[in-house]
């Protein structure tokens, strides 16, 4: 029998290293795979979503400041008309009424011009036969708002003094039943010199663009009233 070579008998301890070698590979590629599978959960399960807040249509609440109480401060807002003159023609008429501020008999705050509305003004003063007159007709020709032909007339007291009859002025007005607007001037008479009254009554028509169109010293009968009203609605 002849022997068996050596050659003969090799490859079988080469194909044992093979699959050794072979099973490495795969254990290692295994192990890989399941770190890599690990590391994106952790990645997946660390990494936080980006916050984002959504819009809202809703308006931001605004609290508005309050407006203080009102101390009765009488003065004006504009250019004080020149004096009434006693005769010849009045410097005022075309001008721009001034926008005046006062109280009322009950003490609240009281605006007038300003407003895109025509007025009559009559200012009046407590202790003036003319004026304690001419108060009591104002009040038959006007409506329950203070209105004659749908014009606003408003009721200026000035010129008051304790010295005087009729004192206080706003006792005496509201005693007449005047139910219109009423502005109190105060005891230096600015609003008198703000309109450059030099008599009372005084009749002021105010077009509604604050246009002075009349300045009358003087009682006025009530049909020159009504018209003086109607020329304002027309203008």
């Amino acid at each position: 029998m002849n022997p068996q070579t050596s050659g003969e008998k090799a490859p079988r301890p080469l194909l044992a290293i093979g699959v050794v070698a072979l099973a490495f590979v795969m254990l290692a590629a295994v192990a890989w795979l399941l770190t890599r599978s690990d590391s994106d959960e952790v990645a997946a399960t660390t990494t936080a979503a980006p916050t984002t807040t959504a819009p809202t249509d809703e308006p931001t609440a605004t609290t508005a400041a309050a407006e203080p109480e009102y101390d009765g401060t009488v003065g004006f807002v504009g250019t004080a008309f020149p004096p009434a003159p006693q005769q010849g023609s009045d410097e005022a008429v075309g001008m721009t009424m001034p926008v005046i501020t006062g109280p009322d008999l009950n003490g609240d705050k009281v605006v007038v011009g300003g407003d895109g509305e025509p007025k009559l003004v009559v200012a009046v003063a407590h202790w003036c036969p003319h004026c304690q007159s001419e108060l009591p007709q104002l009040v038959e020709l006007a409506d329950d708002d203070g209105r004659i032909g749908g014009v606003e007339v408003v009721v200026l007291s000035t010129f008051a003094t304790e010295q005087r009859s009729n004192y206080p002025p706003e006792a005496w007005i509201d005693s007449e039943g005047w139910q219109g607007r009423t502005l109190l001037d105060d005891e230096n008479s600015t609003l008198g010199d703000a309109l450059g009254l030099a008599a009372v009554p005084t009749w002021l028509a105010v077009e509604a663009d604050g246009t002075l169109l009349l300045r009358y010293s003087g009682g006025l009968p009530p049909d020159i009233v009504e018209q003086l009203a109607g020329d304002l609605v027309d203008a």
